[in-house]
């Protein structure tokens, strides 16, 4: 399955769960207070089937999050995997259950007991809590299927967010990768560094430049491109550099860039743990237009540009001072009534790109006329 199509199967997931709870029984009030659930430090809380509240983080122990249901068969060899593991008890590693489709305590507490292992917390939520909230917030980044098993750290980071059936093995074999609870060292192979911040873009009508904040201690930066398919590495930056500009690209075209930084550890290659990324655009292409004067009015055509959604027309009385938009438009000609005879006016065109709620405009000269 490519990545594309589990980013779907994963969103539409999650839609079919809201419309699994109930929304009858959410009221604003439920909806504040489950909101304001999470905290730098305590994560967001849920129920337990014993009756207590149950951060979804906590100081200084990792925490594995299952988010699943009871008809899952995934969901149920995951837990029951972990259940049979060597490390469930290990007091460094909190294992916590949390029921997503809204089942009745009784059912959730059956179960837990079908497991028969006291060190899994088995948390459940009738009306749309924090179990909900924490789900959305967690698996932002998931693709695939239930359950979707969060690994977060001591710190309430999330390290790493799997999807479908796991073996206890693996799950533990990625705790490693971040953590020494069970006395070994993390594998010095695995990303321990965050992504690389302040990715911005700067749009051209052929380029984008792209910039960001410095990481210290890197030994370079990969320029990566997502071709719709996957991420295409298409340049490497040196470390004392904080841009690079894309170019030789089409106009008025969505893109989406993608950096990582690298460095080296032990003799090995390290990367950051995830892309910082964006999507943008680069600019239309220049519209070209004529004005033509006549009584009391000035007529403008210009001819349609490539890729763009739509054309804005401004003007300057007299011919000075700052623009002033007259019309937006998708069409390709606009006529301005009740002007001066004898004034002159000076009309400009850009066209303009809409993507991802964002708009590009062109370059624009304007021209100037004589009102009949």
């Amino acid at each position: 399955m490519n990545p594309m199509n589990k980013k779907m199967k994963h969103s539409l997931c999650l839609i079919a769960l809201i419309f699994l709870i109930p929304l009858s029984l959410v009221s604003w009030n439920t909806k504040v207070q489950a909101a304001s659930l999470k905290g730098s430090d305590q994560g967001y809380v849920f129920t337990s089937v014993t009756g207590e509240s149950v951060s979804s983080a906590e100081s200084g122990k990792t925490t594995v999050l299952i988010f699943g249901t009871t008809v899952c068969g995934n969901t149920r060899a995951t837990l029951g995997s972990i259940a049979k593991s060597s490390w469930v008890s290990n007091p460094n590693i909190r294992v916590i259950f949390a029921e997503i489709s809204s089942k009745s305590l009784n059912a959730v507490k059956t179960y837990a007991d079908s497991f028969h292992c006291s060190a899994i917390t088995f948390c459940y939520e009738e009306n749309r809590g924090g179990i909900f909230y924490a789900l959305q917030d967690y698996t932002l980044t998931a693709t695939g299927g239930m359950p979707f098993t969060v690994l977060l750290d001591g710190n309430n980071q999330v390290r790493n967010v799997l999807s479908d059936a796991q073996t206890a093995e693996g799950i533990l074999a990625e705790i490693n990768k971040f953590s020494s609870v069970d006395g070994s060292e993390p594998n010095p192979a695995v990303n321990t560094f965050v992504k690389v911040p302040g990715l911005k873009a700067k749009s051209g009508e052929s380029s984008i430049k792209l910039s960001w904040k410095k990481v210290s201690g890197v030994k370079g930066y990969y320029i990566y491109q997502y071709t719709g398919k996957k991420w295409k590495k298409i340049a490497t930056v040196s470390p004392g550099k904080t841009s690079y500009t894309v170019k030789k690209l089409k106009s008025a075209q969505g893109y989406r860039f993608g950096i990582k930084a690298y460095k080296t550890e032990k003799g090995k290659q390290v990367l950051s743990k995830s892309y910082a990324s964006l999507y943008t655009a680069t600019n239309p292409q220049a519209v070209k237009f004529k004005v033509t004067a006549g009584k009391k009015k000035a007529a403008v055509k210009w001819n349609k540009v490539k890729g763009a959604d739509k054309y804005e027309v401004v003007y300057k009385p007299g011919g000075k001072g700052a623009w002033k938009k007259l019309k937006t438009t998708k069409g390709l000609q606009y006529t301005k009534k009740k002007l001066k005879s004898g004034e002159t006016y000076t009309f400009a065109v850009k066209a303009c790109k809409v993507y991802k709620g964002k708009t590009y405009t062109s370059s624009m000269k304007g021209k100037t006329i004589k009102v009949k």
